[in-house]
């Protein structure tokens, strides 16, 4: 492991005056040489304060106070800033993870292997304690996460994660509280980092021994999860759908007016409703969730792509027609719909999987 590199560990206390000292302590015997520790009070109640000033001042390099409780997120926010070494990993004032696993999380950023690293409770061969309701709800809320960001994590909410110091200060964040968890990965995924997960211990504490996090909390993260999504499917299918149902109504009614009232032929009027609903899809598409990828794409490429792919998707449309309509006997107007779906999902995947393929995901 370079010696170069600085591990700045952040610290978030909230009433931990039975905890703080025994966690620094640990925090010093660990195996990274060059540390710098920030602790971050979020205004304790309970005498934290008095042991941070007493005890705790000359052993760390910074402790910050803040002037009200603002939650965990606040106080990591706060932390992060003032930060200056080459890696930032998160530490709990608890003591439910190991400080001694530093080196395991961490390595492969000095190593230059990953940007950001997880340490997994779920990935060590050692049996993860504590209620078993929380273990269904870590899992439950990584999972639902994963489809909004794409990657393949075991653990979204552990408390070891690691980063590139000016990875984790680009990163502007808006929760407080343990909503940071779901945002922070959220917005990870979608910068096209290096992310690894590594197996770390957990030893759980009770209610009763002091731990915050609650149901409320659950509720926070997956709401979390859902707005700030990710470069996932979730995360772009459905504002995708509401995408495509609006140049949906286009086409139909377009296709109602030119094959009714304006009596063009089924054919003529399919091919003109199509080129317009494209048109809107692909306008609304373009600036709103492929609109960072878009960016990074030139124009001309990007309009023949786009030109591509409507142009196979007219194509599966009018030979869907065909089927439904002239050789199953569809009325016209339902084989339309069943043709829409199809090519509603050609279209989406894909714009997603090949035109915006290395900007998206």
């Amino acid at each position: 492991m370079p010696e170069k590199n600085t591990l700045s560990i952040i610290i978030p206390c909230y009433n931990e005056e039975k905890n703080i000292s025994n966690i620094i302590e640990k925090v010093l015997a660990s195996p990274i040489e060059k540390k710098e520790i920030i602790v971050v009070d979020d205004f304790s109640t309970d005498g934290t304060r008095t042991v941070l000033e007493t005890e705790i001042k000359p052993l760390v390099s910074q402790i910050i106070y803040h002037e009200k409780n603002a939650g965990k997120g606040a106080a990591l926010k706060t932390g992060f800033k003032h930060a200056t070494g080459d890696v930032v990993i998160i530490q709990d004032a608890d003591l439910e993870y190991d400080p001694m696993e530093y080196g395991l999380v961490v390595e492969p950023i000095f190593n230059d292997e990953a940007d950001v690293v997880y340490g997994s409770r779920f990935k060590s061969n050692k049996s993860v304690g504590g209620y078993r309701l929380n273990y269904i709800a870590n899992k439950t809320l990584t999972f639902i996460s994963n489809f909004f960001t794409g990657l393949k994590l075991t653990d979204m909410e552990t408390c070891y994660k690691a980063f590139k110091r000016e990875i984790i200060q680009s990163i502007d964040i808006k929760e407080k509280r343990f909503g940071f968890e779901p945002e922070i990965t959220a917005k990870i995924s979608k910068g096209n980092y290096r992310i690894k997960e590594v197996p770390v211990s957990y030893d759980p504490r009770t209610k009763d021994e002091g731990k915050k996090i609650g149901f409320k909390d659950g509720i926070r993260a997956l709401y979390c999860i859902i707005k700030y999504r990710g470069n996932g499917i979730l995360s772009q299918l459905i504002p995708y759908f509401f995408i495509g149902l609006a140049a949906s109504l286009v086409e139909w009614f377009s296709f109602w007016v030119f094959n009714e009232p304006l009596k063009i032929g089924i054919y003529l009027s399919t091919t003109t409703a199509f080129v317009l609903s494209t048109f809107v899809n692909w306008i609304i598409g373009r600036n709103t969730i492929f609109k960072t990828a878009a960016q990074k794409m030139k124009t001309a490429f990007d309009a023949l792509a786009v030109y591509l792919v409507s142009a196979i998707g007219l194509g599966f449309n009018l030979l869907l027609m065909m089927l439904f309509a002239d050789k199953l006997g569809i009325y016209p107007l339902f084989s339309k719909i069943m043709a829409t779906c199809i090519v509603f999902a050609w279209n989406f995947l894909s714009r997603r999987y090949i035109i915006y393929r290395s900007t998206t995901l």
